[in-house]
């Protein structure tokens, strides 16, 4: 079956603009959001990752690999040096001609370099493409990334919200929407959903579990 996706339309938190069609579902099929609407506004998924400022697909990706399993703080450091590494232009050739020493100055593992090099490798040889990479369904986004090493259901799902801004993304993987997942609903702190609760619990949210997530991950931060 082919799955289509639709996009999240990026807004400034603003507490003066209307509510979208996302807020109004969700405040429909559970009361609860509304408080959290009225308290953080209209989702921005510019993030802590601006994918979708970032130009193309590769570079988008890059990034991804550079924020897996660090703080921002570290890996914006981290992309900084890699951005002063390339000249300022990382891209797929730039990439593939530096030695992995080189690369790995900017503060990367040796195993990131690698997996920078291997997705690289996917556009310098036209396997991959902004254009291919933005007219594939769900499915077909998932099995094209997850087929080059370093890139699991995390980093795909944060590819699809922060840089496609498809508005239907659960990234179970996520431990700050279990977190949230977990306070919102009143769980066991001690204890985290799991994914198959993850996705009973937020099922009603379908189709925009993207902004969800978001308001999951503000939940947080009170």
């Amino acid at each position: 079956a082919t799955t289509t996706t639709t996009t999240i339309q990026i807004n400034p938190i603003s507490q003066t603009q209307p509510l979208s069609s996302a807020q109004i579902h969700l405040i429909g099929v559970e009361p609860r959001f509304r408080d959290l609407i009225e308290k953080h506004g209209h989702p921005s998924f510019i993030g802590p990752i601006p994918l979708h400022e970032s130009g193309s697909s590769h570079n988008a990706l890059c990034r991804i690999v550079v924020f897996q399993q660090l703080s921002t703080a570290a890996a914006r450091t981290i992309w900084n040096r890699l951005q002063d590494v390339c000249s300022g232009s990382i891209t797929p050739k730039i990439i593939l001609d530096l030695e992995t020493e080189k690369l790995r100055s900017a503060g990367l593992s040796a195993r990131k370099v690698e997996y920078l090099k291997n997705v690289s490798t996917q556009f310098q040889s036209g396997s991959l493409s902004d254009s291919n990479l933005k007219s594939m369904n769900e499915e077909q986004i998932s099995t094209t990334l997850r087929s080059i090493k370093g890139f699991g259901p995390w980093s795909v799902d944060i590819f699809r919200m922060f840089y496609l801004l498809h508005d239907d993304v659960l990234p179970l993987g996520d431990l700050g929407l279990k977190k949230g997942i977990a306070k919102f609903f009143g769980l066991s702190s001690t204890k985290l959903p799991s994914p198959n609760e993850i996705e009973k619990l937020t099922f009603k949210w379908k189709p925009y579990r993207s902004v969800a997530v978001w308001y999951m991950w503000r939940l947080l931060d009170t």
